[in-house]
């Protein structure tokens, strides 16, 4: 086995629990028009978050859950994040093919030399949900109870409600001829969010999920927007009308 996919391994069964970056991909995230017959290449984004360290924090007397790097798999929240942008870059159809390494140069092999790379900074991958302290002791204490206490634990947290708060920031995301280096898009854009939801999804590893749904939100404008510009200079993208297999 090839030593880089080695380590990959060793990572991701060391990360345990630990939380992948994921949403679902429709048809829907397919985007309109004839795509690029080109390969892109993710590099993975570069990470300027603040460091976050605990998993809650105070605020006026309340108690957050959130999203320290620790949690995400190798403690690594770029990388994650920059896999499912690939993920979904690959799912929209924009280019015949999308490769992402990480940080394994070395790893896999590429059907066919990539004409263009993307790449980009995280700067903000952040999110706090507010614990409903009372709906959380009612549950553990109904968890005691077996099936009795957990059903009438439920039906006591029925309208118990947290508050939930999102903040993505892709900046500087790049699309650059491999060859020459010029620049064919350039693009930031920042997600920010506050909703109410049902308390449990402040929950210890369901936190983490708001976030990713963000995440999707943020993707698909920059997928759109990326579209719209390459869209505008066809003699530089030799756009194909072959369907993506």
């Amino acid at each position: 086995m090839h030593t880089a996919l080695l380590l990959v391994s060793t990572l991701l069964l060391l990360s345990g629990c630990a939380h992948t970056v994921e949403y679902d991909l429709t048809a829907n995230d397919r985007v309109r028009g004839r795509r690029i017959n080109k390969v892109v290449e993710v590099k993975k984004f570069s990470e300027r978050i603040p460091k976050r360290t605990s998993d809650t924090v105070t605020i006026n007397g309340e108690t957050w859950r959130t999203n320290p790097q620790r949690g995400y798999t190798a403690a690594d929240t770029a990388y994650s994040v920059s896999d499912m942008i690939a993920k979904h870059l690959d799912q929209s159809g924009l280019f015949r093919n999308v490769i992402y390494k990480g940080n394994y140069e070395g790893a896999g092999t590429s059907p066919a030399e990539a004409q263009l790379v993307l790449t980009g900074t995280l700067t903000e991958y952040s999110v706090r949900g507010r614990i409903n302290r009372g709906a959380e002791t009612k549950s553990t204490v109904g968890s005691f109870f077996g099936l009795t206490g957990r059903v009438a634990s439920a039906i006591a947290n029925l309208d118990e409600e947290t508050v939930i708060l999102v903040k993505i920031t892709l900046k500087d995301v790049t699309l650059l001829e491999t060859k020459t280096g010029r620049v064919l898009w350039k693009d930031s854009i920042t997600v920010s969010k506050r909703y109410d939801a049902d308390y449990e999804e402040a929950g210890a590893r369901a936190v983490y999920d708001n976030a990713d749904d963000c995440l999707k939100e943020a993707v698909s404008e920059l997928i759109q927007r990326m579209a719209r510009k390459l869209e505008k200079s066809p003699g530089h993208t030799g756009r194909s009308t072959a369907k993506k297999k």
